[in-house]
């Protein structure tokens, strides 16, 4: 598991979630099926028309959850380099105790790296 990766990963979350608006984010779905994130410094949402789970999951996915996965990333990221240190390997031969988290750095890696 790569310490570096995870690193990156929460390194990426944590710019994103500066750059976006802060707040309560919600989605609101009209009668007609139409979706709209409500952001809280706008006047006005912006359309995520026909997709209407799609909206609740951007909403759900706010900056206080990116900045919390990127915590949990960058506390596997500590255990990997203590491992290392510990046992006197490479951090890129340490196995780490959850591959989920190297999954999940790769997921948010792919198409912003």
């Amino acid at each position: 598991m790569s310490a570096e990766l995870l690193r990156r990963a929460a390194e990426t979350l944590r710019n994103l979630a500066a750059s976006c608006e802060q707040g309560a984010w919600s989605a609101e779905i009209d009668d007609r099926g139409h979706a709209w994130i409500n952001l809280p410094a706008y006047k006005h949402a912006f359309g995520v028309h026909g997709f209407p789970d799609e909206a609740k999951y951007i909403a759900l996915m706010r900056p206080p959850v990116a900045l919390a996965v990127a915590d949990l990333l960058e506390r596997h990221a500590a255990v990997v380099t203590s491992w290392a240190e510990v046992f006197g390997f490479s951090e890129a031969d340490v196995s780490g105790p959850d591959e989920a988290a190297i999954a999940l750095a790769r997921a948010i890696l792919r198409d912003l790296s």
